[in-house]
């Protein structure tokens, strides 16, 4: 339930934090075109899965294998 609770926590959490500062807390539409945000997120999260699978989970296998205490 927690983990159900955490992002928009997060996010009122920020909100707050800038209305604080700023004194305005108001939605506004980014300044990039939707599509640009689209394709800078999947180019991150296809970055973010290269680097999980081509190096950390090679590294932990061996680790693991080597008896280095890795949690299997």
């Amino acid at each position: 339930m927690l983990l159900l609770v955490t992002a928009p926590l997060i996010i009122a959490l920020s909100a707050g934090a800038y209305a604080a500062l700023t004194g305005d807390l108001r939605s506004t539409r980014p300044g990039a075109p939707f599509l640009l945000i689209a394709v800078a997120q999947l180019i991150g999260a296809g970055g973010e899965e290269i680097g999980w699978r081509c190096f950390l989970q090679p590294h932990e296998r061996r680790q693991t294998a080597d008896g280095g205490g890795g949690t299997g």
